[in-house]
């Protein structure tokens, strides 16, 4: 039986692969409107497309496998005692960029509710600058329930840097 999938999932998919305009995926919305679950889901299909992905529950500091999400996604976790903050963020950016560089289609990085982490945005903007620059093939997405423009700050910007997909109620 093949499960229901919102259009968001396609449209993430999509967004990802695109080679042209390869942006930062921002999945924003409300708490409790299934951003894991669509960002999860098209995790499985990416993973069966051939795609290397990895994924992060920020607010999440145990591995637990995500059945929503169709089979059972097994994801990296936030060690317990661990505060995800800045240096944390630039060792999982660096370890996804060196997996990212030695498999045919690169690695797709999730980030699930990266508003926890304080100045995230200042460092996505200097880590994804690096990678286009390199020419890295690493695919990222970010999911947080607070507002776009709260979640990126006063102080900086990410515009044309990411694609937005929201997902309301």
């Amino acid at each position: 039986m093949q499960s229901y999938h919102r259009p968001q999932v396609e449209q993430i998919i999509h967004l990802v692969t695109e080679r042209r305009t390869m942006r930062i995926v921002a999945i924003t919305g409300p708490r409790q409107t299934g951003k894991t679950t669509i960002a999860l889901q098209a995790l499985t299909l990416l993973l069966k497309s051939g795609y290397e992905c990895r994924y992060y529950a920020i607010d999440a500091p145990v591995r637990a496998p995500f059945p929503s999400a169709g089979p059972a996604v097994d994801v990296d976790i936030v060690p317990i005692g661990v505060t995800p903050d800045v240096p944390w963020l630039i060792r999982v950016w660096e370890h996804a960029r060196l997996t990212a560089k030695t498999t045919a289609r690169g690695l797709v990085l999730i980030l699930d509710e990266i508003q926890r982490i304080h100045r995230w945005s200042d460092t996505v903007k200097g880590l994804w600058d690096a990678d286009r620059r390199s020419s890295c093939p690493l695919h990222v997405v970010i999911l947080g329930s607070a507002p776009w423009e709260m979640m990126t700050g006063v102080n900086e910007s990410l515009v044309g840097r990411f694609n937005a997909v929201h997902v309301p109620h």
